[in-house]
Order: structure tokens, then sequence, then C-alpha cells
């Protein structure tokens, strides 16, 4: 639920956010650009 939140007030300022479940960390960290 905090996710979601949190997930709310990035886009309200404009950054790109996707939601994802704990256990999608390991397949999707390798697409994340820091």
């Amino acid at each position: 639920y905090q996710g979601h939140l949190l997930a709310k007030e990035l886009v309200a300022k404009d950054l790109q956010t996707t939601v994802i479940t704990d256990s999608a960390v390991f397949a999707m960290i390798s697409r994340v650009n820091m």
C-alpha cells in the first residue's frame, strides 16, 4: 500500500513510475536507469 502512495507522489512530480511486486525486483533491476 505504501508503494502505491509513493508512486502517486512521484507521478504528481512528473517522474516516470512503475509499481512492481517485491518478488519482481530481481527481474527488473537490470532495467533500472539511475
